[in-house]
């Protein structure tokens, strides 16, 4: 086995632009204090693969390592130029208060919360999900019956808000997820040749698959009385700003499974056993017993606890792995702001206009192990280190390794 090391490296790249430059005083018989506020463009990156090679390794495709980068920017748009007792320099804008806290407030995601959405993402990715679920619908079914006939209850007792509201969890839980698990059920049937010729086809491939993506946005529009900068002439403004926070989420995988494919018996009893259960979930798993359990759903509701069972009871069977697996985190928030002053002070005019923008943006990805994200090689068990060698994947392998797909 060939074992590689990456080591995190930090770098940070400063680029300037015209900001506000001088010195200030706040009284005619106080003590000069120079200041010095560049227009800057600051990054930061803590990372195995830099994304600022010039090359763009770590910015195509999949390859490269985990990193976190940091990226802010200041714009100063509209100045005003002072030359007098009290300030030899520029002023511009700066927000009030209350904006400097959420402002200062921002910061990249967590570690933990992303690792919790990609469980999620895994979850509806893997390619050996079964296309319906036999063994939780038996279960349910044995557990909590056929649903009532809809209006049974109303009709049986008189027409009060709870009848109604009991009428509506019959139909919302009862039925909805009965008439769906029958036509999950009879499309597995009707194409079950297509779908078994597509998982024949995809054993021992590699099988790329890319979840999520798509972003959300928030905008707040806010205002305040503050002062321009620098902060010591006491100019005061009142100022709008303008606040946008866009955020993404995208998941970047690989899975290999295998099937046996021999001609012994025991080998046909397996591949067989795989069909069956590709098409409609005949294995007893984790993830069975606990959508079969009366509160799961209420838990599921809250939180992504089957998503996590569901991978527990994926990975690893069929021999299924993850080749690679990134999951990245993209917060980019700005600021517009606009500054109006309110009174004469340190010779700025009354309504002069200020201008400037702020831009933050953070991006961290995380990589995952074989058998999921938050893992590490060395809790595997004898038997999942025994199927990853047999798929060729050691722990000496660069992240983002490609292989052969076939």
């Amino acid at each position: 086995m060939v074992v590689a090391f990456f080591f995190p490296r930090r770098r940070v790249r400063d680029t300037f632009s015209d900001g506000l430059t001088g010195q200030s005083r706040g009284s005619t018989f106080g003590a000069w204090v120079p200041y010095d506020q560049p227009g800057q463009i600051n990054e930061e990156c803590i990372d195995s693969v830099h994304p600022f090679d010039p090359r763009g390794r770590a910015t195509r495709g999949d390859v490269g390592g985990p990193f976190e980068l940091t990226r802010t920017e200041t714009t100063y748009g509209s100045t005003y130029s002072l030359n007098n007792s009290l300030c030899v320099g520029t002023v511009g804008a700066k927000g009030y208060s209350g904006w400097l806290a959420r402002y200062n407030g921002t910061s990249m995601i967590s570690v933990s919360s992303l690792q919790a959405w990609s469980a999620t993402a895994v979850a509806r990715s893997t390619p050996t999900s079964p296309v319906s679920g036999l063994a939780t619908f038996l279960g349910e079914l044995r557990s909590d019956g056929l649903p009532h006939i809809p209006g049974a209850e109303a009709r049986a007792t008189t027409l009060s808000a709870r009848s109604a509201g009991s009428e509506y969890l019959n139909v919302e839980f009862g039925w909805l997820p009965f008439i769906s698990d029958i036509r999950k059920f009879a499309f597995a049937v009707k194409n079950s040749k297509e779908i078994i010729d597509d998982y024949r086809k995809g054993s021992d491939t590699k099988i790329r698959v890319r979840y999520g993506g798509q972003g959300d946005s928030s905008s707040l529009l806010s205002s305040g009385s503050g002062f321009a900068s620098p902060s010591n002439l006491n100019i005061p403004t009142f100022v709008n700003i303008d606040e946008r926070t866009e955020t993404s989420r995208k998941f970047s995988g690989a899975f290999r499974y295998h099937i046996p494919m021999g001609n012994s018996q025991y080998d046909r009893l397996v591949r067989y056993e795989a069909y069956a259960n590709r098409l409609v979930g005949s294995r007893i798993t984790p993830e069975v017993l606990w959508e079969v359990a009366p509160w799961s759903w209420a838990v599921d509701w809250f939180t992504n606890t089957g998503d996590v069972i569901h991978n527990i009871s994926s990975l690893g069977s069929d021999g299924l792995v993850m080749q690679y697996g990134y999951a990245t985190d993209v917060v980019r928030y700005t600021a517009d702001l606009r500054a109006r002053v309110t009174s004469t002070q340190a010779g700025v005019p009354v309504n002069t206009f200020l201008s400037r923008f702020d831009e933050r943006k953070y991006i961290r990805r995380i990589q995952a192990t074989p058998y999921g994200f938050g893992l590490d090689w060395d809790g595997f068990s004898p038997r999942q280190i025994g199927v990853l060698v047999a798929l060729g994947l050691t722990r000496g392998q660069r992240p983002g390794y490609r292989g052969r797909d076939t």
